[in-house]
């Protein structure tokens, strides 16, 4: 079961958070990375080409995903909400927006430089961490444009030229997600 949820965790890094850089040929590629067990053997290793993806995103035609843009349909915060809510937080400088303390349990929210930052611990010592990282840019590209959708050819595009390094990395006692562009 458990590794399903990381499987899963990692599809929507994969769908959400698309390219990175090799070095030997420079165009962007994405890498996520899935271990599970005491031993970290590797479940899923997945190095793909943004180009990959790009394609991918004309190809897949569902009711969430069309033309690169993913519908987002019955959630409490709807996507008009999001993109206020970032309207407003663009506009500080470098700032902790939340710190929230539950017990053993922090949830952390900043904007650093370019960068919006969310940071999760639960637990003793953060047991259980989620951390992830995305650059002003990209955030934009996938609020872009009006109704409830995201842009998710967008966000790839900005994550081509943005950003580099961990994108999201979640850490669950012997179970671990990690996405990054490189």
């Amino acid at each position: 079961m458990k590794h399903r949820r990381f499987a899963a965790a990692a599809v929507l890094g994969l769908a959400l958070l698309a390219p990175a850089a090799r070095a030997e040929d420079k165009a962007p590629w994405i890498h996520i990375k899935v271990t599970e067990g005491k031993d970290q053997a590797t479940k899923v290793n997945v190095n793909l080409p943004l180009s990959l993806i790009d394609v991918a995103l004309d190809v897949i035609k569902t009711d969430a995903v069309k033309d690169g843009r993913i519908q987002v349909e019955g959630t409490t915060i709807t996507v008009a909400q999001m993109r206020r809510i970032w309207a407003e937080l663009k506009k500080t400088g470098d700032a902790d927006f939340a710190d929230i303390q539950d017990g053993e349990n922090t949830v952390k929210v900043a904007k650093k430089g370019e960068r919006l930052v969310v940071e999760v611990k639960e637990g003793k010592a953060g047991k259980k961490t989620v951390y992830a990282e995305l650059h002003q840019s990209v955030v934009d590209a996938l609020l872009a444009g009006d109704g409830n959708s995201l842009d998710l050819k967008g966000a790839m595009a900005q994550l081509q030229t943005a950003q580099r390094g961990e994108i999201v990395r979640v850490d669950d006692n012997d179970n671990n997600v990690r996405v990054w562009i490189d």
